[in-house]
């Protein structure tokens, strides 16, 4: 692909005992559920997960479009909870990732350095887990909509600062509501979040 990237193919396994799911309920037993105490946020234990995928993509500064694919979990969770062999099939995910910074002469944005990045991975399908894991990391691109701006501060004190912000699956998609024997739960493997902070290099 020339001098600014290579193209990357792979395969890959996953085995998990104990594949984490994450959701939204309350009134849950505490022996199945962690509940978190200051939310309606849960932690399940969904079983052990076995599969296999591919993923293909350019890789390198300029490229963060990959395709990837793999089976959705099945699991030896409760029934309302189970994928069954029948009804298993693979998803497929697409994610694409840009940054765009304006020049320090752009009229709009005069010296400012602003940085504004935006991503997407696309899934196929409803899946309670998430899709390569190992591949998110990778490419730095979590489900969904993902918007992150950066803007460097006037300098003070040591170091360089900087004000950064960033959300998460912005349209809150893939939730997945579910009715069980314990209640009504609603399974969220990318929650819709927003963060922001200050970063200090020296």
């Amino acid at each position: 692909m020339g001098s600014r990237g290579v193209l990357q193919v792979a395969a890959f396994h996953e085995d998990n005992r104990d594949v984490a799911l994450y959701g939204r309920g309350m009134d849950l037993p505490s022996s199945e559920f962690i509940q978190d105490y200051y939310s309606k946020g849960f932690a399940y234990d969904g079983g052990s997960s076995s599969d296999w995928g591919a993923r293909l993509g350019p890789a390198g500064k300029d490229h963060r479009r990959t395709w990837n694919s793999r089976p959705s979990m099945r699991s030896r969770v409760r029934s309302s909870l189970q994928v069954r062999p029948t009804e298993c099939c693979a998803r497929h995910s697409a994610r694409c990732r840009g940054t765009l910074s304006p020049p320090r002469s752009a009229p709009r944005f005069p010296r400012s350095g602003s940085s504004l990045s935006a991503g997407y991975k696309w899934v196929s399908g409803m899946s309670v887990s998430r899709v390569d894991p190992y591949g998110e990391s990778i490419y730095q691109i979590n489900p969904y909509l993902y918007i992150g701006i950066r803007q460097p501060l006037p300098k003070f004190a040591l170091g360089r600062w900087e004000a950064n912000a960033e959300c998460d699956n912005l349209f809150a998609q893939g939730y997945v509501p579910l009715s069980t024997p314990e209640g009504s739960v609603l399974l969220v493997p990318a929650f819709r979040s927003f963060r922001g902070g200050l970063s200090l290099q020296f």
